[in-house]
C-alpha cells in the first residue's frame, strides 16, 4: 500500500489552488473598495451632519474645509476663530471633492444651521477616477441628503 501522494498529485493540487486564488482576488478587492467607499461615505455625511449640529447648538458660523491630498480630510471649525471641533481623515482609496456655487473651497453653516452656499460631495475611486453613484447634496437651507444622481 502506498503512502502520501505522488508529485503528480501535488502539482494538480497547487494548480487548482492556485486558480481558485487567481479568481477570487479581484473579486476580494473589490469587496475591500466598495466597503471603504461606504465607510468614507458615512464618515462625510456624519461629519456634514455634525457641523451644522454645531453651529445650531453653539449659535455660531462653522465651517468644514477639505483637503484632498494623499488622504481626504475634513476638518470642522468655528468661523472666524478658526477652533477645530471635529477632524476627519477618510481612507486613501477614495478621493473627494466639494463643488459648490458659488464656487468655494468650504462648507459653511450660519449659526441657524443654513448653509452660505448649496453643493455637493462627490466621491471618486482613487485609482480608476470613476465616480460613485452616491453624492452628499447640501442646500442653502442647511439640508443634508443624500442622491444617486451623478450630475452636479
Amino acid at each position: 500500500m502506498q503512502k502520501g501522494m505522488t508529485f503528480i498529485e501535488c502539482t494538480i493540487v497547487l494548480i487548482v489552488l492556485g486558480l481558485i486564488i487567481g479568481i477570487a482576488v479581484p473579486g476580494y478587492q473589490w469587496l475591500i473598495y466598495q466597503e471603504q467607499f461606504k465607510r468614507a461615505f458615512q464618515e462625510t455625511y456624519s461629519t456634514v451632519r455634525y457641523a451644522r449640529m454645531q453651529a445650531i447648538t453653539r449659535h455660531q458660523r462653522v465651517r468644514i474645509r477639505l483637503n484632498d491630498n494623499v488622504y481626504p480630510e475634513l476638518t470642522v471649525a468655528l468661523f472666524p476663530s478658526g477652533k477645530a471641533l471635529k477632524h476627519v481623515r477618510l481612507t486613501r482609496a477614495v478621493a473627494l471633492q466639494w463643488k459648490a456655487f458659488p464656487a468655494v473651497r468650504y462648507l459653511q453653516f450660519d449659526g441657524i444651521g443654513e448653509a452660505k452656499q448649496n453643493g455637493s460631495f462627490l466621491f471618486k475611486n482613487r485609482k480608476t477616477h470613476q465616480l460613485y453613484k452616491k453624492k452628499i447634496v447640501v442646500s442653502m437651507s442647511g439640508r443634508v441628503r443624500v442622491s444617486n444622481k451623478l450630475k452636479s
